[in-house]
C-alpha cells in the first residue's frame, strides 16, 4: 500500500508555502508536518502515475481498476501472472466489441482455445418509437462454443457473463462448453 511507507519524504513541504511569520509557530509547524505526511503517498503517487496504469507495473490493487477501463473483472482464480497479461491484450480486442471477431478474440483470451461463434446476424425492431420489443423468436442471439481442455477453471456462468458484457444488450447469449 502506499500509505504504509515508513518516512516517505515530500517534495513539496508545505511550510515552504506559507508566508514567514508562520514559519516561527511550533502549532503551524506540527500541523503542515502532519498534512505533508498525509500528502507525501499523493506525491508518490502523481510523481510516477505511468507505472501505476501500465498493467506490467501497477500495483495489485490498481490493476483490477486499470482492467475495469477494458471491460474486464478478474476471477479469483488467476493468477497475478494471468491478469498482468490479460489487461494489455485486451486493448486491441477492446476496439472489437460488439462484433464477431472481437466476441472471437476476447473468448480466446480469456479461455486460451479457439472458440466458434455463432451470430444470427440481423436486427429486430418495433414498428413505432417506444413500442413494445418484438417476440424472442424474432431477437438475435449470439452462440459462442467451446471446447475446454480438462483441468481447465473457466465456468459457464463466468464465460457466460464475459459473452453477455461484450455483445450488444439486446442480444441474447448462448454459452456451450464441451
Amino acid at each position: 500500500m502506499r500509505a504504509a511507507v515508513a518516512e516517505l519524504a515530500t517534495p513539496h513541504r508545505l511550510i515552504d508555502m506559507v508566508p514567514a511569520v508562520y514559519h516561527e509557530s511550533p502549532l503551524v509547524a506540527e500541523l503542515l508536518g502532519s498534512l505533508d505526511v498525509a500528502l507525501a503517498p499523493v506525491f508518490a503517487t502523481l510523481n510516477s502515475i505511468e507505472a501505476y496504469v501500465d498493467p506490467a507495473l501497477a500495483p495489485e490493487d490498481f490493476l483490477a481498476w486499470v482492467a475495469s477501463w477494458v471491460g474486464l473483472t478478474f476471477d479469483d482464480r488467476w493468477t497475478d501472472e494471468q491478469r498482468r497479461a490479460l489487461v494489455p491484450a485486451m486493448v486491441p480486442a477492446y476496439r472489437l466489441r460488439g462484433t464477431k471477431a472481437g466476441l472471437r478474440t476476447i473468448v480466446r483470451l480469456f479461455t486460451g482455445v479457439e472458440p466458434e461463434v455463432i451470430d444470427s446476424g440481423g436486427v429486430a425492431t418495433s414498428a413505432e418509437p417506444g413500442g413494445t420489443p418484438p417476440p424472442a423468436a424474432t431477437r438475435t442471439t449470439t452462440r459462442v462454443r467451446v471446447r475446454l481442455p480438462k483441468g481447465s477453471l473457466v465456468t459457464e456462468a463466468r464465460l457466460r457473463e464475459l459473452v453477455q458484457a461484450m455483445v450488444p444488450a439486446h442480444v441474447a447469449v448462448e454459452v456451450e462448453i464441451a
